[in-house]
């Protein structure tokens, strides 16, 4: 299973997010896997309280189709977040595109006092098959809520991914997080963050023995491809011998 991390500026420019979005797609190669940040079209401003009430929701409508038709047009997988507006509220949501199947959502279930302000949680937790692959999907704070990890490991998922959209300074000590999570339910974690300053914390693929596959530099643009073996997950916690 090939994957590529794009850690990317996530800006408040729907069009240029968009742009951005279709220039790393444009690089993958057919059937690998393609991982943005949280938000990374709509962008993601909670702490201002106009955050939602300025986005164009027809035009984030737009722009998905158009990156779902340019993923199914590379025979690629991707995944990414934004916000979207379902039945006249918004949620913060990750979205899986493929050329496979059509695209499958997660909505953020664990928001923070700020999200709260603009988005209706999310209340469904499942693990997904694409191409034989059993994955979760993740966003951002959710990485310090343990049960829902182990609930999507339970649900058969083998690699978990993680958007995330954690710039402050002090939000670098969820790299161990990252790690104890891969560990803990013997999983693959693919988590790429916003790439703006001040950011601390990088984006990372890590294997279920916590090792560090690929990692990317602080506050910079970078996108890495790596090939990772589904073999080494174990999926029977109960009877791993590894701890």
């Amino acid at each position: 299973m090939k994957i590529k991390i794009a850690q990317l500026i996530v800006r408040r420019d729907i069009e240029s997010n968009k742009e951005k979005i279709l220039n790393e797609i444009a690089k993958v190669e057919k059937d690998e896997w393609i991982v943005f940040p949280e938000a990374i079209l709509s962008g993601y401003y909670p702490a201002e309280e106009i955050y939602t009430k300025r986005l164009n929701w027809k035009l984030i409508q737009n722009y998905l189709d158009e990156i779902e038709n340019f993923v199914k047009e590379k025979k690629c997988h991707c995944l990414l977040g934004s916000a979207i507006l379902i039945n006249n509220v918004w949620r913060n949501s990750v979205f899986t595109f493929s050329y496979l199947n059509n695209f499958v959502c997660h909505d953020k279930i664990q928001l923070s006092k700020l999200d709260k302000k603009h988005f209706v949680a999310g209340e469904n937790l499942m693990n997904h098959n694409l191409n034989g692959i059993n994955y979760g999907m993740l966003a951002c704070r959710e990485l310090i809520f343990p049960n829902q990890w182990l609930a999507l490991k339970m649900a058969g998922s083998q690699i978990i991914f993680h958007l995330n959209n954690a710039i402050q300074p002090q939000d670098a000590l969820w790299k161990h997080m990252l790690i104890t999570r891969a560990i803990e339910n013997s999983v693959f974690v693919v988590s790429v963050n916003n790439a703006d300053s001040p950011q601390q914390l990088t984006s990372y693929v890590i294997n279920p023995r916590g090792e560090i596959l690929a990692e990317t530099v602080k506050q910079k643009e970078q996108s890495l491809k790596v090939e990772i073996d589904l073999n080494q997950v174990i999926e029977n916690l109960e009877s791993r011998e590894d701890y």
